[in-house]
C-alpha cells in the first residue's frame, strides 16, 4: 500500500523557468563523474542517481549559462543528494552525531586545502576536493569562499537533527527557523547559480539589508517547501528506523505537537507561513527594481525567485520524493494541489525572531 500526501496550494507567483539545453549531456557527465570516483558503486545507485534529475533543479535556473559553469552546479546537487542519502540517512556516517561530525570534518577539509591523503578512505573526500579545485579554478576567489562557507554551514546545521534525536530533546518551530535555512540546498544552490552565470556582484550590495532579505527568504523558500512535499518520505524513514515520527526535529511534526493536530493540518499551517514569506520576497524584490543596484545584483534577485519557482517544479518531476528506495514507483502517492499566483489573504509580518525583520525594512 503506497502512503498518500497532499500537498497543499502554494502561492508561487513567478513564472516557470526555462529548460537549459544541455541537460542531456550535464546528466551523463555529472553521473559519470560520480562513478569515476566511485561515489556510484554500481548500476542500482546510477539509477538512483540519476531520479534525482539534478540537471533540472540546477541548470534551469541558469539556462543561458555556459555548459562547464553549469557542470559545476550540477555536480555538488548530484553529490548533496548521495550525501544525504548515504552519509547522513545511512552508512557509517550516520550511526551518531560524533561519527556524523567526523565525517563533515574530512569533508571541509577536503574541500578547504585540496587534499585528502591524512583522511580516511571514503569516496566522497576526493570528489569533493575534486569539485572544489573545478569550482576554485572556474569562479572568482570570493565565490569559491563562499561555496565553501555555504558547505560548512550545511554541516553544521545537518548536526543539529541527529543531535535532537540523540538527546530527546524537544524543539519548537522558532528555533527550527533558526537552523533551516542552511539544513539544505537553499544557500548551496543559490551560490551555485550565481557561479554557473558568472556574477560578480559587489560586496556592498550583496550585504545590503534588503538585498540579504530576498536572497535568505528564497533560500528559506526552498527548504520550507521541501519540508512539505518531503514529509511522507521524512515520515516513511523515521519508521523504517524504528523511530517516532511524531518527535521529529522537522516543521510538520513540530506543528503537530505545538497544536495537536494531524499532519494535514500542520502541512496547511506550514504552507500559510511560506506564503507570508513568499509574498514578504516579492514585495522587497520589487523595491529592489526600483533602486540603483548593479546589473549584478539584480541578475542575482532574479536567480534567488527563479530558484524557488525551479525548485517547485523540478520536485512534481522527480522520483526522489515518490520512489525513495529506487525500487518501486508509487511507494509514496504524493498529490500536488498546484501552484496560485493569489496572494495570501493573511500578510501580516511573522514573529519569528529568524526572519521578523524582513517585515522591518523600508
Amino acid at each position: 500500500m503506497s502512503l498518500r500526501f497532499e500537498v497543499p496550494p502554494l502561492y508561487c507567483p513567478l513564472p516557470p523557468s526555462r529548460p537549459h539545453p544541455d541537460e542531456a549531456l550535464l546528466e551523463r557527465r555529472g553521473l559519470d563523474w560520480l562513478e569515476a570516483w566511485g561515489v556510484l558503486a554500481d548500476p542500482v545507485d546510477r539509477v538512483r542517481a540519476a531520479a534525482t534529475r539534478a540537471p533540472e533543479m540546477m541548470a534551469r535556473m541558469t539556462p543561458d549559462a555556459p555548459v562547464e559553469r553549469t557542470q559545476l552546479s550540477v555536480d555538488w546537487a548530484y553529490l548533496a543528494f548521495c550525501f544525504d542519502d548515504r552519509r547522513t540517512d545511512c552508512g557509517p556516517a550516520s550511526a551518531g552525531t560524533t561519527a556524523l561530525y567526523l565525517w563533515f570534518a574530512g569533508l571541509a577539509y577536503a574541500g578547504t586545502t585540496l587534499d585528502t591523503d591524512p583522511l580516511p578512505d571514503d569516496p566522497f573526500y576526493p570528489a569533493v576536493a575534486d569539485l572544489s579545485a573545478r569550482i576554485k579554478a572556474g569562479s572568482s576567489p570570493a565565490l569559491w569562499h563562499r561555496w565553501l562557507t555555504d558547505t560548512r554551514a550545511t554541516a553544521w546545521a545537518a548536526l543539529w537533527e541527529p543531535a535532537h534525536r540523540t538527546t530527546g530533546l524537544p524543539t519548537d518551530f522558532a528555533t527550527f527557523l533558526t537552523v533551516r535555512p542552511d539544513l539544505g540546498l537553499g544557500p548551496g544552490a543559490l551560490t551555485c547559480g550565481e557561479i554557473a552565470a558568472g556574477l560578480r556582484v559587489p560586496e556592498d550590495e550583496r550585504h545590503d539589508p534588503l538585498v540579504r532579505a530576498v536572497t535568505q527568504a528564497a533560500g528559506l523558500l526552498i527548504t520550507l517547501d521541501n519540508d512539505l512535499y518531503s514529509f511522507p518520505k521524512e515520515d516513511r524513514a523515521a519508521r523504517l528506523a524504528g523511530r517516532d515520527p511524531l518527535a521529529e526535529p522537522s516543521p510538520i511534526p513540530i506543528l503537530m505537537r505545538r497544536h495537536r493536530s494531524t499532519a494535514t493540518e500542520a502541512a496547511r499551517r506550514l504552507t500559510l507561513i511560506r506564503d507570508r514569506i513568499m509574498h514578504r520576497a516579492v514585495q522587497l524584490a520589487e523595491r529592489i527594481t526600483l533602486r540603483p543596484y548593479s546589473h549584478d545584483t539584480r541578475a542575482l534577485v532574479d536567480l534567488a525567485l527563479v530558484a524557488v519557482r525551479n525548485a517547485l517544479d523540478w520536485a512534481r518531476h522527480t522520483a526522489r520524493y515518490t520512489d525513495p528506495d529506487g525500487t518501486g514507483p508509487g511507494t509514496i502517492d504524493l498529490r500536488w494541489s498546484g501552484l496560485t499566483d493569489t496572494p495570501p489573504s493573511d500578510d501580516r509580518p511573522l514573529a519569528y525572531p529568524a526572519i521578523s525583520w524582513w517585515w522591518d525594512l523600508d
